[in-house]
């Protein structure tokens, strides 16, 4: 109780120190729910987004309409620091997109994990009042985006799910219940009325199951984990960030997770380029919305998968006991780099592991 009750305090204190940030849109009130702690109101920054913070469940969830019935669902975990386990430690936090279609049939791409569903779910309803959901797209099964899956389905039992056979089998491993999957392959669509939605597969970036989906009207691609970053702001596009602040982030996350499939990446973009498909959003399931620099982050992609591309750069990672190991560390660094190599050095109980990987981009 007493931790709670000085993080609220931090997070008043906050909201009356940027005052002509947020704008309360109505008397700021907390109350007990037996589910979560405390709720602040809704709010509104800088007169453009709409924010829900929720302290006592440490997680905070952003909604836009990113295009006309075409809303992105951000769910920030900003105490997420360990994402994907202590091995890809990340000061920063995490965040988690998924995206809502209101058309003739509403459908909904990608999912949150088991911790984040509830909140994911109200502002599901929030914007859907008692309509439906009709269609689930189930890009990836990994526990991050499709955790939630019996929740939803518990909430709206008649929504279709597609998926990739792949996924299929996982999903029954991991919710056991009996549900009825579609199946889909690349070049597979479906019509949701005004919106057409194509489908394409793209094994190991960074799963066997993992697959994109491709808004045809508004030349929208789901990428879910291709493409994304680690990041935990408010922030929703490329363009609000500063470029080579956004590609360490990106470079980070492709060296953590997507780097062991470099080969599998290549041979995917090359083909996604030979369906013709024009991309004015990409819309990954982790980090920003791609939407001015989407050449760039395509060719970075081909770049750091070229798995031909050698590079005159050593790294040597070491731990130590008695420091004699890293005097021979020492020694043999300084012989490369006196041979005109560039030279990085790691200790491995010191450094972070996944900044070692981005090292041997």
């Amino acid at each position: 109780l007493l931790h709670r009750t000085i993080f609220i305090y931090i997070q008043v204190v906050e909201l009356k120190i940027y005052k002509d940030i947020f704008k309360i849109q109505r008397p700021m009130k907390f109350f007990f729910t037996p589910q979560e702690t405390l709720f602040f109101p809704k709010v509104k920054l800088c007169g453009t987004l709409s924010l829900k913070i929720n302290i006592g469940v440490k997680r905070m969830i952003q909604v836009n309409e990113i295009r006309e019935n075409v809303y992105s669902l951000k769910v920030i975990g900003y105490l997420d620091v360990n994402f994907h386990g202590c091995i890809f430690p990340n000061e920063e936090g995490a965040s988690y997109n998924a995206y809502l279609l209101i058309d003739e049939q509403v459908t909904l791409i990608d999912l949150v994990d088991t911790p984040y569903i509830d909140v994911f779910l109200r502002e599901i309803k929030n914007i859907l009042g008692t309509r439906a959901i009709d269609n689930l797209i189930i890009n990836h099964v990994e526990p991050d985006h499709a955790g939630g899956f019996s929740r939803l389905v518990e909430e709206y039992p008649e929504a279709r799910c597609y998926c990739s056979s792949e996924a299929v089998d996982a999903m029954l491993q991991m919710f056991f219940g009996e549900y009825s999957f579609q199946q889909v392959k690349t070049g597979d669509s479906l019509n949701t009325g005004k919106f057409d939605l194509k489908f394409v597969l793209t094994p190991f970036i960074h799963w066997p199951d993992n697959m994109m989906t491709y808004l045809v009207q508004e030349e929208i691609l789901f990428s879910n984990d291709a493409f994304g970053s680690l990041e935990n702001s408010n922030l929703l596009y490329d363009d609000e960030y500063h470029y080579s602040d956004l590609l360490r982030k990106t470079k980070e996350y492709y060296a953590n997770i997507v780097q062991p499939y470099s080969r599998f990446v290549r041979a995917k973009l090359t083909e996604f380029a030979a369906l013709g498909w024009a991309v004015q959003l990409i819309c990954p399931a982790h980090g920003i919305i791609w939407r001015s620099h989407i050449g760039e982050v395509m060719a970075q992609y081909m770049r750091w998968a070229e798995t031909g591309d050698v590079k005159d750069k050593v790294v040597i990672i070491y731990d130590t006991i008695w420091d004699n190991t890293e005097i021979m560390a020492n020694e043999i660094a300084t012989g490369i780099g006196a041979s005109g190599y560039e030279v990085r050095i790691f200790n491995a109980s010191v450094h972070r592991k996944s900044m070692m990987l981005v090292v041997c981009l």
